[in-house]
């Protein structure tokens, strides 16, 4: 199903968080997390006699490191996620095409809601280019101001990993303990090809007494090697099992020079699908399968999503793609077991919609035995998509 969910204003910016929406008490009631800078405001709801009020329960925040300002260094910066700008254009003396004069260009800091420690209730996951910072959730959904740990990441950001395309943090509980594990994706410097790495940490991994997550050493529980760059990394429940699988696009090296030279290009892309095994993964995809996308000129997709799997919305066990083949078109394809037993996309899609070409895709999080839900963002209007039986 599809729908005009409602319109938005000329030139108008939405911006769409669900994120902000949690139960972090476990009390049945939704729960807020407010987005401030640098840090987050946490407003725990309450309904008594008094009706229904949001009351403050904390405002974690990511330290400063002061030892590097005064050392000359810049301080560190917290991963975060843009989210809007405003961009003011002005015409010089009336005259002329008029050229921006001032842009702003604001953001907030990505929130990982997980239970880390495997108390039963969500904490909080942050990370900038050297630490991990963990905020661990007190009585009553109270949560501290200061990290409750500061775990060293083992693979850090320095000037090289800023333009590293396959470089992403990812945590998730991979073997469903209720305890946090982390999965890092990052080129490898020291191959004279362009792979990249994939390492996989596991709370259950570390021994008593050792930093939690990473360990001592921060030595992974299992590594795996994804020939040319890696991009689009996201995790789903992609063969029905109930276990959170690994799914990443590879590119080789080369492509970005057709992309440049070639105003009307067709690129392929490898998916690989790596499925969970009690929260490890084999060394080799378990399903592998090509993407083919055309550049239309612009050569650009604005928004997140090119390529995603989604969880089963045919019945038939399997995940199903959600692609961008085109910046202009969104398409639905079921995935099916050929005749050699390899997983692969149909030829003909389920679904297919039109959308602008700069148009900003996000999937939601879905709810058990509920519908895949799909928001497409353009300049004048939204959808709002159920992908389901």
């Amino acid at each position: 199903k599809t729908g005009l969910l409602w319109q938005r204003t000329w030139h108008g910016r939405t911006i769409f968080w669900p994120d902000a929406l949690r139960d972090f008490d476990g009390d049945g009631l939704v729960d807020v997390l407010v987005p401030e800078h640098e840090v987050f405001r946490v407003l725990r709801q309450v309904r008594d006699g008094e009706g229904v009020r949001f009351v403050p329960a904390g405002l974690p925040g990511t330290p400063r490191t002061t030892a590097g300002a005064a050392a000359g260094k810049e301080p560190r910066e917290v991963a975060k996620q843009r989210r809007f700008e405003f961009r003011l254009k002005l015409p010089i003396a009336g005259v002329g095409r008029a050229e921006p004069l001032l842009e702003l260009f604001e953001s907030a800091p990505k929130p990982n809601y997980l239970d880390f420690d495997g108390d039963g209730f969500l904490d909080l996951i942050g990370r900038d280019e050297v630490e991990v910072f963990v905020w661990l959730q007190g009585p009553r959904g109270v949560f501290p101001d200061a990290p409750s740990l500061r775990l060293e990441a083992p693979v850090q950001v320095d000037r090289g990993r800023l333009i590293d395309t396959s470089y992403a943090t990812h945590f998730l509980d991979l073997d469903q303990d209720r305890r946090a594990d982390c999965v890092l994706l990052a080129a490898d410097r020291r191959a004279e090809s362009a792979r990249t790495q994939v390492l996989v940490f596991r709370a259950a991994a570390t021994t008593k007494g050792e930093p939690p997550l990473f360990g001592s050493k921060g030595i992974p529980s299992s590594l795996m090697v994804v020939g040319g760059f890696v991009g689009g990394a996201h995790f789903v429940d992609a063969d029905g099992d109930g276990d959170q699988d690994l799914v990443l696009g590879s590119f080789r090296p080369d492509l970005l020079d057709s992309i440049v030279t070639q105003s009307n290009a067709k690129i392929d892309v490898e998916a690989y699908v790596y499925l969970n095994e009690q929260g490890s993964f084999r060394r080799e995809p378990d399903w592998r399968f090509t993407v083919s996308l055309e550049l239309e000129g612009t050569g650009a997709f604005d928004g997140d999503l090119v390529a995603r799997l989604v969880e089963d919305v045919t019945g038939d066990g399997l995940a199903d793609l959600l692609l961008r083949d085109r910046p202009g078109r969104l398409r639905l394809f079921d995935l099916r077991r050929n005749a050699e037993g390899a997983v692969e996309p149909r030829d003909r899609p389920l679904f297919e919609l039109p959308i602008d070409e700069d148009a900003e895709i996000e999937v939601l999080p879905r709810f058990p035995g509920g519908p895949v839900s799909v928001i497409v963002r353009e300049d004048r209007k939204i959808h709002f998509l159920r992908l389901g039986r």
